[in-house]
């Protein structure tokens, strides 16, 4: 039997000579200690020798190396920002970093790369264009970051047939998902026979009229689902019809202009409205977006102001035009104290903002602001909400004047206390971005 595990087995007071068998030149040296601290000594010994002398297993080649980088990282300083927003703090603008990086044709540091790989999924295209020749390697180390690596090639959209087989399905969300492919096709039978069904529904002055019943293909046409609440059952036919039909059908039809149409629309026809609005987001016309905005914030509003789907239509709408007339239709709502539509309208438009848009801003806030008073009031709020889409949408060109202060109230009023931690919050990020457009310069 081994010595030492004999020593362990009987004890060191019936063995006390413990000697290590290959190690004996360690054993000598443990002369004048106790057996047992011998023991332990001369086991640990033998353990560490074992552990030296085996052969190191086969763990097989490690991954090619990165080929050599393309572009130049960003600037020292650029880093540092890059790494406060990749880790959380302003996020909101990372956005704009990775854009104005791309933009100066550089990318992301290689220390910077775990960081940016891992951030959030909104902002993977925004990543994708900036991890250079070492971020893409560098995924393909990692199933988590698989997403750099996917193909981009998208699956081909279903054929008529097999949405036409789609619209007998069991579950409503598949119809009407059909549906709405079905009636983008234009030379679809559901297409066409939409537009025909349709156009009994309107007259030349936008008038409407609304059958008594509709016919068995009709509804299965529609996607057979309920009118929206609120809406009786020949409304919701209305709506769910003129929606799916190009609003370019119309012009076609009576020959007349989008302007002209639009303001034939009476100003108790809002479903009508609403479903011309529709059918311009589906089949993206863009020559009615304007028309229909307009229609919207000069009727409605005057009569009963603006509910949150409208606002969301609107929203939509402006997405439709170019920049220079969104922003000019929402520079009206900048009078006053505050449109309650104002917070929707400004998100949806594109960011940055123009000069002359962000100059325009900043002075009615101004303005906003000086006259509030020691007593904000309720009617502040869409302005107070404003501030913060407006930090990160300014132009870069206003910046210097965006961080001046603002003459609000002495007074500690909680609605003052709420618009002094706003705008302190407003100065914050545009300082940020001003340190972002120094670093990263186009």
């Amino acid at each position: 039997m081994d010595p030492l595990a004999r020593a362990a087995l009987v004890g060191t007071s019936r063995h006390p000579d413990v000697r290590t068998p290959g190690l004996e030149a360690l054993s000598e040296g443990l002369e004048g200690r106790s057996p047992e601290r011998r023991l332990l000594l001369a086991a640990g010994a033998r353990a560490v020798a074992r552990a030296a002398g085996r052969t190191a297993s086969d763990v097989g080649r490690g991954p090619e190396p990165a080929a050599p980088e393309t572009g130049p990282a960003c600037s020292p300083g650029a880093a540092r920002l890059l790494r406060r927003l990749l880790m959380g703090r302003h996020a909101e603008l990372l956005p704009e970093a990775l854009s104005r990086l791309a933009a100066a044709g550089m990318l992301v540091p290689h220390a910077l790369l775990p960081l940016a790989l891992a951030s959030d999924p909104q902002f993977r295209d925004a990543v994708d264009r900036v991890l250079g020749v070492r971020g893409v390697w560098l995924a393909g180390q990692s199933p988590s970051w698989g997403w750099v690596m996917a193909p981009t090639d998208a699956e081909p959209p279903p054929d008529e047939a097999t949405l036409e087989e789609e619209l007998g399905h069991g579950a409503q969300r598949i119809r009407l998902a059909a549906v709405r492919q079905l009636a983008c096709m234009r030379d679809s039978r559901l297409a066409r026979q939409m537009a025909r069904r349709a156009s009994s529904l309107l007259t030349s002055r936008m008038e409407v009229r609304l059958p008594a019943e509709l016919d068995a293909a009709w509804r299965r046409d529609l996607g057979a689902g309920r009118p929206q609440e609120g809406m009786g059952q020949k409304a919701g036919w209305l709506l769910r019809s003129v929606a799916l039909v190009p609003p370019s059908h119309w012009e076609d039809r009576f020959g007349r202009h989008p302007w002209r149409l639009v303001e034939d629309i009476a100003p108790d026809e809002v479903v009508l409205a609403e479903a011309l609005t529709r059918a311009t987001l589906l089949h993206d016309t863009r020559s009615w977006a304007g028309p229909l905005w307009d229609w919207w914030q000069s009727r409605v509003r005057e009569r009963r102001g603006q509910s949150g789907v409208v606002d969301d239509l609107c929203a939509a709408l402006l997405d439709r035009m170019p920049q220079e007339e969104a922003e000019g239709r929402v520079a009206s709502l900048l009078e006053g104290a505050g449109d309650a539509a104002l917070e929707a309208m400004l998100e949806a438009l594109r960011t940055p903002w123009s000069a002359d848009f962000s100059h325009q801003y900043l002075v009615a806030l101004h303005q906003h602001v000086a006259a509030l008073g020691a007593e904000a009031t309720g009617s502040s709020l869409p302005w107070l909400r404003s501030v913060t889409i407006a930090a990160r949408a300014l132009s870069p060109s206003v910046l210097d004047e965006a961080v001046a202060p603002l003459p609000l109230a002495r007074a500690r009023s909680w609605r003052i206390r709420q618009w002094r931690a706003r705008l302190d919050a407003f100065a914050e990020t545009t300082r940020v971005r001003q340190h972002l457009v120094e670093e990263i310069p186009l």
